[in-house]
């Protein structure tokens, strides 16, 4: 079996951009949100598309891991990157030779990148960012015991060339 790792960090601070810095190398890598997390209906526990008219999505539902769709891409002889976040994604901490958390410094830089990126509106909407917001630190302190930390405001090649000194 393959070496892998995960690259994690909220919304923003890098993962897909990352991920594909990562390919452009010649490594495998995933975005979670590509099938292996979904959202959840928190009542019912039914998956739920994405639905921009129920803004927030997490006043009702949990982004999630896809356990069977992660587990199928882990299990290659290749070294795999796996690029994302879900609510329950640290409980698969165990599952990667390696975990990098992309850490923002403030507030500010939160909001910053969030409202000024082009490439996906996630976070944009006010309500959206608010909820990120709200549990941008909680989501950072989970992975503080076992994460390699790494400020996602560091110019791009730097970010990867930390995750890539650590994997070879």
């Amino acid at each position: 079996m393959g070496k892998t790792y995960l690259i994690t960090g909220i919304a923003g601070s890098g993962k897909s951009t990352i991920k594909q810095s990562l390919v452009d190398l010649g490594y495998t890598a995933y975005d979670i949100d590509e099938g292996m997390a979904h959202w959840v209906n928190c009542e019912t526990g039914e998956p739920t598309p994405y639905n921009p008219k129920l803004l927030p999505m997490t006043d009702a539902h949990d982004w999630l891991v896809n356990k069977p769709a992660l587990l199928k891409a882990l299990a290659s002889d290749e070294t795999v990157f796996i690029c994302g976040s879900a609510h329950d994604l640290y409980r698969y901490c165990d599952y990667f030779n390696a975990v990098f958390l992309l850490q923002y410094p403030s507030a500010q830089a939160v909001e910053a990148r969030l409202t000024s990126r082009t490439n996906n509106s996630y976070g944009k909407d006010p309500k959206e960012l608010a909820a990120i917001l709200g549990y941008w630190k909680e989501y950072e302190q989970k992975y503080t015991a076992t994460a390699h930390m790494i400020d996602c405001t560091e110019p791009l090649s730097h970010v990867v060339d930390k995750i890539t000194a650590v994997t070879l």
